[in-house]
C-alpha cells in the first residue's frame, strides 16, 4: 500500500473496511435486461479507523486483502 501525503486511495479504504462494514440488501429487481439493488450499508467510523490504522501496519495483510478485492470484483 502506498500512502502520499498521510493519504490512501479509495481502493485502499475499500479493501481495509471490507470485513467491517455491514451490508444488507433491501430491495432488489430483475426485468431480464436491467438488474436493480437497494442496500443499506453501515460501519461504526471507530471501528473503521482502528481497522485501518492496525491494517496499514501489516503490509503483506493488506496486499493479500487487496488481491483477494480485485479477485471478488473480477468474479
Amino acid at each position: 500500500m502506498e500512502v502520499k501525503n498521510s493519504q490512501i486511495t479509495k481502493d485502499q479504504i475499500t479493501t481495509l473496511t471490507a470485513g467491517i462494514v455491514s451490508t444488507a440488501v433491501i430491495e432488489d429487481k430483475w426485468d431480464g435486461k436491467v438488474y436493480w439493488l437497494k442496500a443499506k450499508i453501515a460501519a461504526d467510523p471507530q471501528d473503521v479507523i482502528k481497522s485501518i490504522d492496525s491494517l496499514r501496519k501489516d503490509r503483506d495483510k493488506v496486499k493479500e486483502l487487496e488481491v483477494l478485492r480485485k479477485k471478488s470484483e473480477e468474479l
